[in-house]
């Protein structure tokens, strides 16, 4: 009997560490499309790197800073709507009047400071779709770096991007009983 191993496609594999840079781990996950992967890539690259290295990244945050973490997310999730996309979740540019009609005033609205409009508008919603934006991030997250005891998000160290034209299968070998003597 073949256990498939890696299925065709593409495969995001990802290293992160927690803390003082130890308990590393390398985990994956099979991907739907390769825009996928490049999006999940800029990511993890952008937001789950430390944030004790004066970086703007969410890895190694104390569980106790959650809203702060959420609102890097959805800073970067309106910025680079690419995975709201591919997960059929609602896309920042359709939110426009719904943030010119929360705050009233068309004429203080400026498209370069879109990001942080709607992401205080998001603050104020009682929307339950920009949680699903959250956790479609931190889903991504717990995948391919797995969970932290006491942090918000493990550490980004690197990635590696694979490519299967086919199944990759490796035939699963019975073990025998061993009887060992003492």
């Amino acid at each position: 009997m073949d256990k498939v191993i890696m299925k065709t496609g593409h495969t995001l594999e990802v290293t992160s560490w927690e803390n003082d840079g130890d308990n590393y781990r390398t985990l994956s996950l099979h991907c739907k499309s390769i825009d996928e992967v490049y999006a999940l890539e800029h990511m993890f690259k952008t937001i789950f790197i430390s944030s004790n290295n004066g970086d703007d990244g969410i890895g190694n945050m104390m569980d106790d800073c959650g809203d702060e973490a959420k609102y890097v997310i959805l800073h970067y999730l309106v910025e680079h709507p690419a995975l709201l996309e591919i997960n059929n979740l609602i896309e920042p540019k359709y939110l426009q009047d719904k943030v010119i009609a929360f705050y009233g005033d068309e004429d203080n609205f400026k498209n370069d400071e879109w990001a942080d409009w709607l992401v205080d508008f998001i603050g104020e919603s009682e929307d339950s779709k920009f949680v699903d934006w959250v956790d479609m991030a931190m889903d991504y997250n717990y995948g391919l770096m797995g969970g932290s005891e006491y942090y918000y998000s493990r550490i980004y160290e690197s990635s590696v991007i694979y490519y299967t034209k086919e199944d990759l299968k490796c035939e699963v070998v019975k073990s025998k009983s061993v009887r060992i003597a003492f």
